[in-house]
């Protein structure tokens, strides 16, 4: 009986320690596993490339700045040599040009007769003084000065002074050329009326700037004999 007690005693701690050894191998084997299943997580994860975000950047150009060779006058931007005769325009003295009267009464020679000289345009001007008007551009200057006064018209002139004597009508002109120079044009009109004893006194003085040489000398050449046009057709 004992014998029997016994051997079922071993068998049953047989039995137990093979399930304790399946235990323990399941264990092992399941801890493996998930340490395997870790370490090839890792070596997955190791070599995964990783992704290069490239970022584009934009070239910055720098802004070239263009020199200007432009002005500004009144509303309108021209060339320095933008000035032609095409801008040239008839404007009434006394209205558009200012005139200086030296003596009382004297504004008889022009006040209602619609006197007309030509100019560059308003949109050129660039000053308004008591006794004329100016334009000047980067290129040429024009300046042009205006008085009245009483006086008779001379019986001569001084030919040595470059003065010349012409006859409108009941009009006397008397001009002369004061400069021309490679800086300068400058000439006077003086305009005597005979039946009222009026006189308009005038300076055209044009300034030339070195570096436009040729443009100004041919816009005076075109312009002067323009000018003096206008002038005479007051006088009719």
């Amino acid at each position: 009986m004992k014998r029997k007690t016994l051997l079922i005693a071993v068998i049953c701690c047989a039995i137990m320690t093979a399930c304790e050894n399946k235990e323990t191998e399941n264990t092992t084997n399941a801890v493996a596993v998930e340490n395997n299943a870790t370490a090839n997580s890792t070596v997955e994860k190791e070599e995964q490339p990783t992704e290069t975000v490239a970022v584009q950047t934009e070239e910055v150009v720098p802004e070239t700045v263009q020199p200007n060779t432009e002005e500004v006058i009144g509303d309108i931007d021209i060339s320095a040599d933008g000035l032609t005769m095409a801008d040239m325009t008839e404007q009434v003295l006394g209205l558009d040009i200012p005139v200086y009267v030296a003596e009382d009464g004297s504004n008889i020679a022009y006040d209602g007769k619609n006197f007309v000289l030509l100019f560059p345009s308003p949109m050129y001007i660039t000053e308004y003084t008591d006794n004329g008007v100016r334009a000047q551009t980067e290129a040429i200057d024009f300046v042009l000065s205006v008085n009245t006064n009483f006086s008779d018209a001379p019986d001569s002139v001084n030919e040595s002074r470059n003065e010349v004597k012409e006859v409108a009508g009941n009009y006397v002109i008397i001009s002369r050329f004061v400069r021309d120079t490679d800086n300068a044009f400058q000439k006077t009109y003086n305009i005597y009326n005979t039946e009222d004893g009026t006189s308009i006194q005038m300076t055209l003085t044009i300034n030339k700037e070195n570096a436009y040489l040729e443009y100004d000398n041919s816009l005076i050449e075109e312009f002067i004999p323009a000018f003096e046009k206008t002038i005479k057709s007051n006088l009719q």
